[in-house]
């Protein structure tokens, strides 16, 4: 297995793709997150539960995400079970660490016996350093006042360290490795050399892509990424999903209760406004708990129909974008597949598992065999795409009605 990341510095395209048993694989997944906030509480056949349904919804590969843990070992053996790839961060996300000589000692012996525990596992097809750390280098005065130093303790920790382990455990061609995740990929792995610049710019390397100012129903906001390793739109849970955990007072979009688990800034903003760009919106409360498809009800599903729209739309319309010269877009992952706790996100699975109306989307447009319209603003046309995954080769036969609307 390798990761094609073909460039040539004076010649457009690039690619980023996986390429097994020498076939290119189009990566069809999403993200990984811890099960519950308390690990006592996860078992086993919650972590199958979750890979079944990834699975189930034409899932080819799951991104252990780095801002959260290291699975057990049974997570991974039911993954090489199921031939579902996983992308295996180390847990290194969001932030800036030390480079002092005690902390790095600590880093290598930990990647050593993450390695040795999890490198026989055939499902894990590539290993990440860390979940968005070169693009935290511009997040944080400090490392923008002195940005040489940074760099320096960044190459120190991810490349010097973690890379080294790794090498040092199973060889440097056992898998590839990217040091982050986005990155504009690496100009060479032996020496490990990166290839620096805006780390998520769609021309080179993965890609993390959020706009919430933009319609999420228009394809011409989406870039032309080469491989997308996260991308959404938040949404709430379902009534069933906050009525455990609520009373009745708390069941109103702008109570203590449901602002206090609104944990991304101006969240619920974001959210209405990709509602009101396409429907009306209802009441936010429910003053009768007798009544659940009051209000707050009708708020909760109406976020969660308008997630799996923009879902769908930026889903087909990347996976058309196979075929297009400069993009030869080759993977999606989406962010994020299960829920930590009952609160507004972005995931398409509910805290204890039950699949939202995405979940449902997802299923049927991740498809192996697909078809898709794509209409970009502006342009007087609209183009049909048939996307065939599968190594065979289908026939296939559409019917298009004209709909006045």
């Amino acid at each position: 297995m390798n990761v094609d990341d073909s460039r040539n510095y004076y010649v457009e395209p690039q690619t980023y793709y996986f390429k097994i048993n020498g076939k290119p694989i189009f990566a069809r997944g999403a993200n990984f997150i811890p099960i519950d906030s308390f690990q006592s509480r996860v078992t086993q056949s919650d972590r199958e539960y979750i890979l079944q349904t990834a699975l189930e919804s034409n899932m080819n590969m799951i991104r252990v995400w780095g801002g959260g843990i290291y699975q057990p070992s049974d997570f991974y053996e039911m993954a090489d079970k199921m031939g579902l790839m996983v992308w295996e961060e180390t847990m290194y996300a969001c932030a800036l660490y030390p480079r002092d000589d005690e902390f790095l000692s600590n880093v290598y012996s930990e990647i050593e016996e993450m390695i040795w525990r999890l490198s026989s596992h055939p499902s894990i097809v590539i290993w990440g350093g860390n979940n968005e750390n070169e693009v935290a280098l511009g997040w944080f005065s400090e490392s923008n006042q002195n940005r040489d130093l940074y760099v320096g303790d960044y190459l120190k920790l991810y490349v010097d360290t973690i890379y080294e382990a790794i090498g040092n455990v199973e060889g440097y061609e056992q898998r590839p490795f990217v040091d982050s995740s986005p990155s504009n990929g690496i100009i060479s792995s032996n020496p490990y050399v990166k290839q620096w610049g805006s780390a998520s710019t769609p021309s080179a390397g993965d890609t993390h892509f959020y706009d919430y100012s933009s319609d999420c129903e228009s394809y011409s906001m989406y870039p032309k990424s080469k491989f997308v390793s996260e991308f959404g739109f938040q949404v709430h849970p379902s009534y069933l999903a906050y009525q455990p955990v609520t009373d009745p007072s708390d069941r109103n979009i702008n109570s203590k209760f449901v602002q206090y688990r609104q944990r991304h800034e101006d969240g619920n903003n974001q959210m209405e406004y990709q509602i009101t760009r396409h429907f009306n919106l209802p009441a936010k409360d429910c003053e009768n708990d007798s009544e659940p498809l009051g209000g707050f009800d009708n708020y909760l599903y109406l976020s969660q129909i308008q997630q799996s729209r923009c879902y769908e739309t930026a889903i087909n319309y990347w996976r058309s974008l196979r075929s297009d010269e400069v993009a030869q877009t080759m993977g999606i992952l989406y962010w994020q597949l299960n829920d930590i706790w009952e609160g507004p996100s972005w995931a398409s699975l509910e805290w204890g598992g039950r699949w939202k109306p995405l979940h449902y989307t997802v299923k049927r447009i991740f498809s192996e065999i697909s078809t898709s319209l794509i209409g970009i603003p502006g342009d007087d046309k609209v183009s049909l795409y048939g996307i065939n995954d599968n190594l065979d080769e289908v026939q296939i036969e559409y019917k298009l009605y004209l709909v006045p609307w």
